[in-house]
């Protein structure tokens, strides 16, 4: 009768780390299957409008010019918040055109100034955040 040798393993070391890999693999490609559908329905395409915002703060203005950009023909109006107050009149109302100025007051040298676009298919963004 032979004795047991307990110095024997049933796997060696290499299959058993390669066994492991396969499992954190197949694992996270379980969860990923599951959670990548959620990430795109949250997701919504950038539209670019571009800005050339110039503040005078001895007068307390800022000179927003429309530059164009790739979502212009999308926007349905622009609005302005400062220091976190929304300014109810707005900009624009309706499309903008390249070369469009319009002054935003009420603006001082610790004013943080952020530019709000409505587009067409009902979203929002956010176009200019900045302390000027």
């Amino acid at each position: 009768m032979k004795l047991p040798r307990f110095d024997e393993e049933a796997v060696s070391p290499v299959i058993g780390v390669i066994l492991m890999v396969a499992i954190v693999v197949i694992l996270a490609a379980v969860v990923w299957v599951a959670v990548a559908p959620m990430a795109d329905e949250n997701l919504q395409s950038a539209k670019i409008v571009k800005l050339n915002v110039k503040p005078d703060r001895a007068a307390g203005t800022a000179e927003i010019m429309i530059q164009g950009g790739s979502g212009l023909a999308q926007v349905t109006a622009i609005g302005y918040s400062i220091d976190g107050e929304m300014n109810t009149s707005g900009l624009w109302t309706g499309t903008p055109n390249i070369g469009d100025i319009v002054t935003a007051a009420g603006t001082n040298a610790s004013t943080r100034l952020i530019i709000i676009g409505n587009f067409s298919d009902g979203s929002q963004q956010i176009l200019y955040d900045k302390q000027i």
